[in-house]
């Protein structure tokens, strides 16, 4: 039998409720990096830097602190912006040359204390010095450890740190190159791509996402709840199908700016030009849709259920609706794949969780901080109010009136969350909370229904939503024998840093992901079918392309703790204890 006893157990939900309380005020960002620049290659193959937090103002999310409105770094992080921030500036010495008969790239890992909360933001460098794309986000949560892994890397990167919560006062950062030749049997990243894909619906001449019609509707649910959602669909004479992302993070007011830009991001950019009305949810309780917060409990999913059957009803739509997002929107699609509206024709789930308890514990044990506070942290980000702590600057000059909305605070089924996140950390059970939350659960108890095609995406570097995630549920989902497809690869919590993800028209490589939405929301036959189901790419950086996720490919083995912190697959042959010290729990 092993017992365990965890020290300082019950003093962390205090510190972290206290610093909630105090809202935004209390975020943090951080100093100056040290040394500010450096730079990696086969022959110098690592970098180090580290810096020092700050008090400052900090809505969330936002790395203004860093760049001006024209992307240029600032000669010191601001705390005037909504947020603020840290950059080092990572030299590759390779090109695109290099890597044609090669694989690897450059591993980023920041350490942070267990009291830390900072996220990690990879970006690359213009040659003028600007910030260009981002193509890496790491997001650990409290007490977690960044990694961000830039596949085949090449020239110049921001690497950024954004800064929330400190108790250490420091992180320390480090870039690893590494790599090594291509091997015969590994297809090198996108390169299959290309040759299988056909048929894609091509941008209409003229159609942006700013020239589009915008409009906002109030989905009015069974119980009289409205959910508040955004709308831009094409200037096309055809109906089109919808795509929705389903969000607790929305701030609310119209996601095209007067400014010219707009908050759909590549996905509109990719999506709407080519046909695709984009949809943004807010989910009850938080943004400016009506109702109590419950944090993925049962209602949710058919909250979404009734959203995607409101919107292929409407006059301009094909009746076919898709469901996409990172993180918390990519939770939304499972959740309400399992419900099984008939008009969900697809879903496209990155980084989402398929069972709360288990984002939340592994075998009872809780994962750092978020174990045992993340109900009280995470409502205090997005369910505090009707406009939440993540609320974009887009939102409305004049607040949106919601006379439904409630405070979190003053919904009777609040105190059940909030004690749900509680008493489980104090004994980790997985108790009737957490299994109204356990989308596996109910898929098993309801296999029958005839449910979505599925492309599921997961980053196994991603070290907030882990990819312990995929246990079971991966097998289990394509087991139900839907259309499916997965991309699993080196990145960390975000959208796939592939290139065939969004595409490149003038280099040739199509989208993965409008092929996936061409077939299943527009009946088209693009070859997204034709590839092996599953494509996992190595540490090394290499795909290998496979028809089932690791059948056949792994073995449990059971492992014992033994004495000095070891463990041992040979158990004790006599009885006794071991006591084990968590002090990072």
């Amino acid at each position: 039998m092993v017992r365990y006893t965890r020290s300082g157990r019950f003093a962390a939900p205090l510190m972290v409720s206290a610093l909630l309380a105090l809202g935004p005020f209390f975020m943090q960002h951080v100093q100056a990096a040290s040394p500010g620049s450096g730079s990696v290659s086969e022959a110098s193959p690592s970098a180090s830097w580290q810096g020092t937090f700050i008090a400052a103002a900090n809505t969330g999310g936002s790395t203004s602190g860093c760049f001006d409105a024209a992307g240029a770094p600032r000669a010191v992080a601001t705390t005037t912006g909504t947020g603020a921030c840290d950059y080092f500036v990572l030299d590759v010495a390779a090109d695109a040359a290099y890597w044609t008969d090669r694989t690897g790239g450059v591993t980023i890992n920041m350490t942070v204390g267990p009291a830390d909360d900072l996220d990690l933001r990879v970006y690359r460098r213009n040659a003028d010095g600007t910030r260009g794309e981002q193509i890496q986000v790491s997001e650990g949560g409290l007490g977690a450890d960044e990694s961000a892994f830039i596949n085949e890397a090449a020239g110049s990167y921001f690497i950024v740190a954004l800064g929330y919560i400190s108790a250490a006062g420091t992180y320390s950062s480090t870039a690893t190159f590494a790599a090594e030749a291509a091997g015969t049997t590994i297809v090198k990243t996108g390169r299959s791509v290309a040759t299988y894909l056909h048929d894609l619906s091509e941008p209409a001449p003229g159609v942006t996402v700013q020239n589009s019609i915008v409009e906002q509707h109030k989905v009015r649910l069974a119980d009289g709840v409205q959910l508040d959602t955004w709308i831009v669909r094409p200037r096309l004479q055809e109906r089109v199908p919808v795509v929705l992302q389903v969000t607790p993070y929305y701030g609310g007011g119209s996601p095209v700016l007067e400014t010219g830009g707009h908050m759909l991001g590549a996905a509109g950019n990719t999506l709407v030009p080519r046909g695709y009305a984009y949809g943004i949810v807010s989910v009850r309780g938080t943004g400016n849709s009506e109702g109590c917060f419950t944090i993925g409990g049962p209602q949710e999913a058919k909250d979404t259920a009734a959203a995607i059957e409101y919107f292929a009803a409407q006059p301009w739509a094909n009746g076919n609706v898709g469901m996409m997002g990172v993180s918390y929107d990519g939770t939304t699609p499972q959740d309400v794949w399992v419900e099984a509206p008939p008009s969900l024709k697809t879903i496209v789930p990155i980084s989402g969780i398929s069972d709360l308890y288990k984002y939340n514990f592994v075998n009872g044990v809780p994962i750092n901080a978020q174990g045992f506070a993340f109900n009280t942290y995470y409502w205090g980000l997005v369910g505090l109010s009707p406009a939440g702590l993540y609320a974009p600057t887009n939102q409305l000059r004049d607040p949106v009136s919601v006379p439904g909305a409630v405070i979190g605070e003053v919904c009777a089924d609040q105190i059940w969350v909030q004690e749900g996140g509680v008493t489980s950390a104090v004994d980790g059970n997985k108790d009737g909370y957490w299994q109204l939350r356990d989308f596996l659960a109910e898929l098993r108890a309801a296999p029958k229904k005839s449910r979505a095609s599925v492309f599921y995406v997961h980053g196994l570097q991603d070290w907030n939503v882990k990819p312990h995630n995929m246990e079971d549920w991966l097998t289990a989902v394509q087991s139900s024998g839907v259309p499916f497809k997965a991309y699993l690869g080196q990145w960390g919590h975000a959208y796939p840093t592939r290139a065939d993800w969004w595409g490149n028209a003038a280099q040739g490589v199509p989208s993965v992901l409008v092929a996936w939405f061409d077939q299943f929301l527009k009946g088209r036959t693009t070859g997204v079918l034709d590839a092996p189901r599953v494509q996992l790419q190595t540490d090394g950086g290499d795909w290998r392309h496979e028809n089932d996720f690791l059948k056949g490919k792994t073995k449990l083995v059971h492992y014992g703790l033994g004495a000095g912190g070891t463990m041992a697959t040979k158990l004790r042959d006599s009885g006794g204890s071991v006591t084990y010290h968590d002090y990072h729990g």
